[in-house]
């Protein structure tokens, strides 16, 4: 009689994994993480540009305040008294710029004239447009003296229309003769003679 025991490793059902039993596994979908991502970027983003939108208007406020405090610390005495220095600079420039001189007339004349003749009374006039006009009686050695300074006179170009007139013998020899001429207003303007002064002082 055998009395060895028999066993048997052999199971008598067929193991399963609980993990295989409960469902098959579970499985990511990419597209669903993806979407994930791309929300909360897009909050990210929508967040951010409030906050960023919410400092400028702050920053704009601030800035609008520090311009009321600045208009407001002016005094009114302070503004008016500017406005007066300003009008006094205006005046100042158009009395400037209106300012005659008459010392470049005879520096203009002395260095026209021949010194074969000479002039013996001098008259400057004014007119209210700005014309400028002068009228001098004169003298030369001879006639041909008195056309030599009309060609002088003529080739200066800040003497304007420059006439001879009533030629006669004076009791000398000599030739009496009446000279009359426009001006070029550059000539007396006393900004063109200041400017002109500072360029040749340089």
């Amino acid at each position: 009689m055998d009395t060895r025991l028999r066993t048997s490793f052999v199971p008598k059902k067929t193991l399963v994994s609980r993990s295989t039993a409960q469902g098959g596994g579970s499985v990511i979908n990419p597209f669903l993480s993806l979407g994930i991502i791309i929300f909360f970027m897009s909050a990210a983003l929508t967040g951010g540009a409030y906050l960023y939108k919410a400092l400028i208007q702050k920053q704009i406020a601030s800035n609008k305040a520090d311009l009321v405090k600045a208009r407001e610390s002016f005094e009114e005495k302070t503004i008016i008294e500017w406005k007066r220095r300003d009008n006094r600079l205006k005046v100042a420039a158009e009395l400037l710029n209106l300012h005659k001189v008459i010392s470049p007339i005879f520096t203009t004349l002395e260095a026209t004239t021949l010194r074969t003749t000479r002039f013996m009374n001098f008259n400057f006039t004014s007119a209210d447009d700005g014309s400028l006009f002068i009228k001098m009686k004169g003298e030369g050695l001879s006639y041909t003296s008195v056309a030599l300074l009309s060609d002088s006179f003529n080739a200066q170009k800040k003497i304007k229309d420059p006439v001879f007139s009533d030629l006669s013998l004076s009791d000398k020899g000599g030739v009496n003769f009446l000279f009359t001429g426009s001006l070029d207003p550059s000539l007396v303007s006393y900004k063109e003679t200041f400017n002109q002064t500072e360029e040749t002082s340089f």
